[in-house]
């Protein structure tokens, strides 16, 4: 690329950054522009959107601070109730326990959601998912791999590669009994007592989900 006029450069610069959806400040296009012509290995650039750009011998390479924390994987302990704060997901998930629950104070509750607290433990895992692990969602018939869940056709739509590998699980003694968007399982599901719903607010909009 160092072979490329100035103003080509600029032009394919652009054009990689907003394939990953990277908004280029003309400081950043100098940057990246100066770091290929000094062609100095190692050397880092900050870019917006928790991007970086790292040089090397041969290329630059644009990295995500998402990516980076699929790759090493992530996890919290989340207390029941409590919350805590994902910075790779932008959200945080909270186990909020809902009292001496009856029908009534159920009501416009998904029971589907609703997790039995005497069957957990008072504090959780919160992870992404990995390979091999599998749930079992209520109404199904069988454990399945969260592979096979995470597919479009369940999902309702493709999930990009980052987003797919920082899906969020919570896990109880080893076992994972909550994944975002299925029915918790049956063998965990609230049936008298205190009820635990497992919820996530987005940093950005603030709405839960």
């Amino acid at each position: 690329m160092n072979s490329l006029p100035l103003a080509l450069q600029r032009q394919v610069l652009q054009h990689l950054a907003a394939q990953l959806g990277i908004t280029l400040e003309f400081k950043h296009v100098q940057e990246l522009t100066g770091c290929i012509r000094e062609q100095k290995p190692g050397k880092r650039i900050a870019l917006p959107g928790g991007f970086t750009a790292s040089s090397t011998f041969r290329e630059l390479q644009f990295t995500s601070q998402a990516a980076s924390e699929a790759s090493d994987g992530y996890a919290y302990t989340l207390h029941v109730p409590g919350e805590v704060t994902i910075g790779a997901l932008g959200s945080t998930i909270r186990a909020r326990v809902i009292a001496n629950s009856t029908a009534a104070s159920l009501e416009g509750y998904n029971p589907a959601l609703l997790l039995d607290r005497a069957l957990l433990q008072s504090e959780l895992t919160v992870r992404n998912w990995r390979a091999g692990d599998r749930y079992f969602p209520a109404h199904t018939k069988s454990p399945r791999k969260i592979k096979e869940l995470l597919q479009p056709g369940r999902i309702g739509r493709p999930l990009a590669p980052d987003e797919k590998a920082l899906w969020p699980v919570i896990e109880c003694a080893g076992q994972i009994v909550w994944l975002r968007g299925f029915p918790v399982p049956e063998a965990f599901s609230h049936r008298t007592g205190d009820a635990v719903l497992i919820e996530e607010v987005k940093s950005i909009s603030g709405a839960e989900s």
